[in-house]
């Protein structure tokens, strides 16, 4: 498995330790800025799942959908690694970059 799919895995298991090998620029500890940064993808995930769903959230409250789609982030990993595959088709028809 590669350093890029362990770290992937691990953002999404809250019970996964900082993946060997992830080390920090600035000096700080590895797995304190990991466990910030794995935070950060689950919230964003999350209120990704709010923003699409709003009367769903409504529906059975802010509290009981976070916690939901918290789960259902771990469950089913995003596919980032499809982000940007339609960009060439954007930018053909981005005026701006014509010239």
């Amino acid at each position: 498995m590669s350093i890029q799919q362990t770290f992937a895995e691990a953002l999404l298991a809250p019970q996964a330790t900082c993946p060997e090998g992830v080390f920090s620029s600035n000096g700080a500890e590895p797995a304190s800025r990991f466990a910030v940064y794995r935070n950060n993808v689950h919230s964003a995930l999350i209120n990704a799942l709010a923003a699409a769903y709003p009367v769903a959230r409504q529906l059975v409250g802010d509290e009981f959908f976070r916690a939901m789609a918290g789960l259902y982030a771990q469950a089913h990993p995003p596919l980032i690694s499809e982000y940007g595959g339609t960009f060439a088709d954007f930018i053909q028809g981005f005026e701006p970059a014509w010239s």
